[in-house]
């Protein structure tokens, strides 16, 4: 086959930029390239106990798995490399073609099995000699594999209609996600996978929502989702709950009423800075803004606070005006 047949690896590491090619026979050169990637253990510190849990940074079978899944799945046609780019805290695996039979949402749970191959011949070469199987299980293994080791889910966001692009996290992104998966070892696949994203602030389907709500796992009104109170008691998140929800709109009006009490007058921009860090965190500026501008509506109306303006600069005091 008239085909370049080359793995090529990138590695990104203090500042430097390195790496190699490899190519056929692949059973050999992959092994040679896994010596190359950098792994070793660390420890993951839980809030309530001095034991640390010490993982390894990469699954060396995840690693395969994704270097072999390249190879079996490559788009042989497009004469193209397969790449394997490593850096300090992930890594990502490229390859021509998409997935050939389903996505790769419906293999994490291990149900799916795929009915044919893009590459029928080197894909049943590689079973033969144990590289890679044909159940579909592969995926599964990976997902599972990072939820034990406490780390960040695999995911193929970058991946294109032409091109197959797996991410392998290597360190925590969120302290407190993995923490939450080392307090509660029961939790499901499907629900650390789902919580990965609320972590990461990825959408998810309302009937997931709906889903992880009847759960208790989360709390909060769409888009703006987090971890449910219940889960971070158990993991010492309460600090990050209570930022997250932000003081109710009774207390922050409770707050500016009595700053004003205090102070007989305050400037819209010093209510601004009062207001900000209480209101919940995962609002942007502009919903943050909106909603100061709202409270100070409802107050003016019910003839609380009023407003005098002097040129450019908005004074709001007790009382009515």
């Amino acid at each position: 086959m008239n085909h370049i047949a080359q793995i090529v690896w990138k590695c990104f590491q203090d500042g430097q930029v390195f790496g190699d090619i490899y190519t056929i026979p692949f059973i050999r050169t992959t092994t040679e390239l896994l010596g190359r990637i950098r792994n070793y253990r660390f420890k993951i510190y839980p809030k309530d106990s001095l034991i640390p849990a010490e993982v390894w940074k990469y699954d060396t079978e995840s690693i395969l798995e994704g270097l072999h899944n390249a190879i079996a799945h490559q788009n042989y046609e497009k004469d193209a490399r397969i790449i394997v780019t490593e850096n300090i805290d992930s890594l990502k695996f490229q390859n021509d073609g998409n997935f050939f039979d389903g996505d790769y949402q419906q293999y994490i749970t291990g149900e799916k099995t795929p009915k044919s191959y893009r590459n029928p011949a080197l894909v049943k070469a590689m079973v033969n000699i144990k590289m890679i199987d044909t159940q579909g299980y592969g995926i599964h293994k990976m997902f599972q594999s990072q939820k034990d080791r406490f780390l960040p889910m695999p995911d193929y966001d970058q991946s294109t209609t032409e091109e197959v692009v797996l991410n392998l996290p290597g360190t925590i992104i969120d302290e407190n996600y993995s923490l939450m998966l080392l307090a509660n070892p029961g939790l499901s696949l499907t629900d650390a996978v789902l919580l990965d994203q609320v972590q990461k602030g990825h959408t998810i389907s309302s009937s997931a929502v709906a889903m992880l709500r009847k759960r208790k796992l989360i709390e909060g009104r769409l888009p703006h989702i987090y971890v449910s109170k219940d889960i971070a008691q158990a993991t010492n998140q309460k600090v990050e709950y209570t930022k997250h929800k932000g003081l109710a709109e009774k207390k922050c009006e409770a707050l500016l009423l009595d700053s004003l009490k205090d102070h007989g007058s305050l400037t819209k921009q010093e209510i601004v800075r009062l207001l900000w860090d209480v209101l919940p965190d995962q609002l942007d500026d502009k919903q943050k803004m909106n909603k100061i501008e709202y409270l100070l509506k409802q107050l003016r109306l019910k003839g609380e606070i009023n407003n005098k303006s002097k040129g450019k600069e908005s004074i709001w005091m007790l009382g009515k005006s």
